[in-house]
């Protein structure tokens, strides 16, 4: 399992392959995209591949996440942490076996950290629940499009 970043959606990422398979390219909406001169349909997608919510969109500058750390938690959860570049603090996820958000925080450096217009802090420039409830919709690929429920690329 890797996280990064995708240059074409400017968002956070997180993907895996299954052996004996460890190559792959991310997957796109356009079967016309080309890589190198080659078309996207000469390219295998990873075993599974998850796009996270691009938070410069929600918090109106222009940026873009990564996926900072993932960690296999001992009650079976996958916590994964995404750096929010708006003032380079951490979106925290929780997901348990199947994907499924169980928790999602912000760590203190969003709450108190000064805005990159200088005012209080984050939650001064948006709305919490809102904000919330946009990044936690994340996307999985099923192999054809983006869905909303964890999918595998078959």
């Amino acid at each position: 399992m890797l996280g990064g970043t995708n240059n074409h959606y400017n968002c956070p990422v997180l993907f895996g392959f299954k052996w004996p398979n460890f190559s792959g390219c991310a997957p796109f909406d356009d079967p016309d995209y080309t890589i190198n001169n080659k078309s996207i349909r000469e390219f295998t997608s990873p075993w599974f591949y998850v796009r996270f919510p691009n938070e410069s969109k929600v918090l109106d500058y222009e940026g873009r996440g990564i996926i900072e750390e993932i960690y296999a938690l001992p009650n079976h959860e996958l916590y994964v942490s995404a750096v929010v570049y708006y003032n380079g603090s951490n979106l925290m996820y929780f997901f348990d076996t199947s994907f499924t958000i169980k928790n999602m925080n912000v760590n203190d450096i969003f709450h108190y950290e000064l805005r990159p217009d200088q005012g209080s802090n984050a939650w001064d420039a948006v709305d919490r629940d809102t904000f919330m409830d946009d990044m936690s919709k994340i996307k999985f690929w099923n192999g054809e499009t983006w869905v909303d429920t964890f999918a595998v690329n078959v």
